[in-house]
């Protein structure tokens, strides 16, 4: 797995699949590194077609850590409403936006289709918007517009991902399952989410990096009103049961996006449940061979 190697902030990345497919960039979501992507849905896709992408967003597992950046008041920024001038945080998702372009760039990809899951989606968003011409297709996968007034998420939801983190590996393991419990779908896989916990754990464990990334999504610009001028194919697929991104949101998004197909997944909730796998590659693989010709 190389890492991108002209910026001052590398990211780790992996290609599956022939290098003759069609191009898929997936960008993972909050606080998640590029083994969240399960296998069995990465293969789907390799088995349609596709190339597969994945990396690790900055300040999580093997890309850069922005150590120096320090922790940001994450409850203080939550409180705040005025948002006039520029929020005083690390760094943007206009900034992780520019990431993964690197990760083309890297790889020698001109364009892509582009998929994002949760911060993911808003970061394939901001994409879309800023560098229309490198993203063929656009997949936001249970995410946000952004814009305010929408439905918050759940409490127990919103409490989960505002608690503290342990550094215990044990610890981490079990607050995995305790997420997926309350954030994803009645059949997720308990086996696989304590699986890929330990591994993300041992492989790039970065509490600092997820407040980092928050700050990016507490303070995230209402999208919606560029996404409206976007020309982008795109598909927006959301779970009816989601708790921490409610399903309103996905509508929001699927509204502003003018060339876009609305998916709603039923029984599903903030996750990659494999009993959704085949519903979503169907919808990704559509998308991007319709606009492959």
């Amino acid at each position: 797995m190389p890492l991108t190697s002209t910026r001052p902030i590398q990211l780790q990345w992996e290609s599956r699949g022939p290098n003759t497919g069609r191009p898929l960039l997936m960008i993972a979501g909050f606080g998640c590194q590029l083994v969240h992507w399960p296998q069995r849905l990465c293969k789907r896709l390799i088995d349609t077609g596709h190339r597969v992408v994945v990396f690790d967003n900055r300040d999580v597992g093997l890309s850069t850590w922005l150590t120096d950046e320090g922790i940001p008041d994450n409850k203080r920024l939550l409180l705040e409403s005025d948002r006039s001038s520029p929020p005083d945080i690390p760094y943007t998702l206009v900034e992780m936006a520019a990431d993964a372009i690197a990760v083309l760039d890297e790889i020698g990809l001109e364009s892509a289709h582009i998929c994002g899951t949760s911060m993911g989606g808003m970061i394939a968003q901001t994409l879309a918007i800023h560098y229309p011409d490198r993203a063929r297709s656009m997949t936001s996968l249970m995410s946000t517009p952004g814009t305010r007034g929408l439905p918050p998420a759940l409490p127990e939801a919103a409490a989960r991902l505002m608690s503290d983190t342990s550094r215990d590996l044990d610890d981490n393991v079990e607050d995995a399952v305790e997420n997926a419990r309350v954030f994803g779908s009645p059949s997720f896989d308990e086996t696989w989410v304590r699986a890929t916990a330990a591994l993300s754990h041992r492989r790039g464990f970065n509490p600092a990096g997820n407040a980092r990334q928050l700050a990016a999504i507490i303070t995230q610009a209402d999208r919606a009103p560029a996404l409206t001028q976007l020309t982008t194919p795109a598909t927006v697929i959301h779970g009816a049961l989601d708790p921490l991104v409610p399903p309103a949101h996905g509508f929001a998004t699927a509204k502003a996006l003018s060339h876009s197909r609305w998916v709603q997944i039923d029984g599903m909730g903030h996750d990659l449940a494999p009993g959704f796998h085949a519903t979503i590659v169907d919808a990704i693989t559509e998308l991007t061979m319709s606009t492959e010709g």
